[in-house]
């Protein structure tokens, strides 16, 4: 019997051939000096994935031909991949678990199967899922689309926006995959999970895929299988037909465009071209576009890779209190469980940029934004297929986190005791913070609900009613608290701290204590 392959994949894989293709590699740059990181980022080449000790080396993604031009200036510098898409190909270990389907790119989706899994998770669930609202069309022409996840997505109701974008680097598909794993959750789950049903019925969840589908669809026509390196849109800028064509979509945005040479490029061929000029390019006018005309609170920009959450400023500084505080500590919140550092880039990685989403979204429209680089340097772009599950499963938690802080969320912040020492028969007091940590002002009485962990403490009240609470503002109450005298030495007591409110998800938490006088049983002098 004859076998026959389908057409689109052998045009792919004709294509894979015919297609030039840059070889990029990994590289060690040693004493990197600030002239010398001025050097990397004028020639184009991407700090915004790098690693290293300072003042020691730095590890950077570039092509073969910018390793030579490196070398050819006297920079001393290392190769440690010589083929990063052979490498990624070489390490891929296929997945065991399959209830996320995965990709043929690695475990990602090409842009087929992105569209298909889109599909077929509209149709099992109408009810919180929406048709696709193309909100404009790539460089040659692509439907750029998003989605909503609500209780009644097709309407516009009055509830919290937040907005996940993906894949503006088209070599970064792990946005995309995480967030596909996270809206399948949603409506898988949210019949039975407390959390994910209050977010479908208060939160409008827009997702933006993703926003350089030409430039993904190029990586997979050059790489079927996954590892395409391609980091820009296509449009034609005279740079020939591979990965130097293109603008750099992250640095096309038109807060800070064009500030310097150094956080992008003016070279039409370097893989930062921020373009001819502020949002010139289809793709990142769309994204202007959707978010100018909604009501965004917060916005997430993903990319990869680093195992960071950066905010604003793209220079390096940070933003004016009380917004700092608020973005380190929603950030920190977000890295509960996956132990990301939260801040600039300058801060986490150590690079710049201007033109960005992040600074466009925050500076020009007030939003509050993240850049989330998921994956480590030694996963790169392209992590093995057996790597992606735990990868989307790591942005869960943040995902949930950021959706929560788009509308009020009324949690207990910290709290203080007045002693060290928990006595049986002596009196504590306890401070408890209640916040507002969300973006939203909260509607109604906020009440807050105490009850003792067990019998071996007694309190002077059980409930405290709390007014409406600005967005990120706090209050506290005090707690007056027994320790009764037949509580035994070295048991564990505490309170039982229950938060209700018409505009937040109810939350309860645990204050717990060891009763007993602390004894010192090592001193190092």
């Amino acid at each position: 019997m004859k076998k026959y392959l389908p057409l689109l994949y052998v045009l792919a894989l004709l294509n894979s051939f015919a297609l030039p293709k840059d070889i990029y590699q990994s590289i060690r740059v040693y004493q990197p000096t600030p002239d010398i990181i001025a050097t990397i980022g004028g020639l184009g080449i991407p700090l915004d994935h790098v690693s290293g000790k300072q003042g020691i080396f730095l590890d950077l993604v570039v092509t073969k031909d910018q390793t030579v031009e490196l070398i050819s200036r006297g920079i001393e510098l290392d190769v440690l991949i010589n083929d990063l898409t052979l490498y990624y190909k070489s390490r891929n270990r296929p997945a065991i678990s399959r209830d996320f389907p995965l990709g043929s790119m690695q475990g990602n989706y090409t842009w087929d199967e992105l569209n298909d899994r889109f599909d077929e998770l509209q149709s099992l669930y109408p009810n919180i899922i929406s048709e696709r609202v193309v909100i404009g069309q790539s460089v040659e022409g692509r439907d750029i689309w998003a989605f909503k996840v609500s209780d009644n997505p097709n309407d516009d109701e009055d509830e919290p926006e937040v907005l996940y974008t993906a894949l503006t680097h088209s070599r970064e598909p792990l946005g995309m995959m995480n967030l596909i794993y996270f809206v399948q959750l949603l409506a898988e789950e949210h019949g039975s999970d407390p959390e994910l049903e209050y977010l479908i019925n208060n939160r409008e969840m827009w997702f933006l895929p993703v926003v350089n589908p030409d430039g993904y669809v190029y990586n997979e026509l050059i790489e079927p299988e996954g590892g395409g390196m391609h980091r820009k849109n296509r449009l034609n800028t005279n740079c020939g037909n591979g990965s130097n064509r293109g603008v750099d979509l992250n640095r096309n945005y038109g807060y800070g465009w064009g500030l310097n040479d150094t956080g992008s490029s003016p070279n039409p061929c370097s893989a930062t071209y921020r373009g001819e000029s502020e949002f010139s390019e289809p793709e990142t006018q769309a994204v202007r576009d959707f978010i100018i005309n909604r009501q965004f609170n917060n916005v997430f920009h993903y990319h990869s890779y680093s195992n960071v959450y950066i905010h604003p400023w793209g220079n390096g500084s940070f933003p004016e209190e009380p917004d700092s505080s608020t973005m380190a500590e929603i950030g920190e919140e977000m890295a509960r469980y996956n132990g990301y550092p939260v801040g600039t880039g300058l801060s986490t990685i150590g690079y710049t940029v201007n033109g960005d989403a992040v600074d466009w979204t925050y500076g020009d429209q007030d939003i509050i934004s993240y850049v989330p680089e998921v994956g480590s340097t030694s996963q790169g772009f392209w992590p093995p297929e057996s790597d992606v599950n735990q990868l989307c499963l790591d942005q869960v938690h943040p995902n949930k986190i950021f959706a929560f802080v788009a509308g009020s969320d009324i949690i207990m912040h910290s709290y203080e005791m007045s002693e060290e020492d928990i006595i049986p028969g002596e009196t504590l007091e306890l401070e408890i913070i209640i916040q507002n940590r969300g973006l939203s002002n909260s509607e109604g009485d906020i009440n807050v609900n105490i009850e003792a962990l067990n019998n071996f403490v007694s309190l002077n009240v059980d409930s405290y009613t709390m007014s409406e609470m600005d967005a990120r503002d706090s209050d506290y109450l005090l707690i007056s608290t027994e320790v009764m005298n037949e509580a035994p030495l070295g048991s564990t007591s505490g309170l039982i701290v229950g938060i209700e409110c018409e505009s937040s998800f109810s939350r309860l938490d645990t204050i717990e204590f060891v009763i007993g006088q602390r004894q010192m049983i090592f001193f190092e002098g």
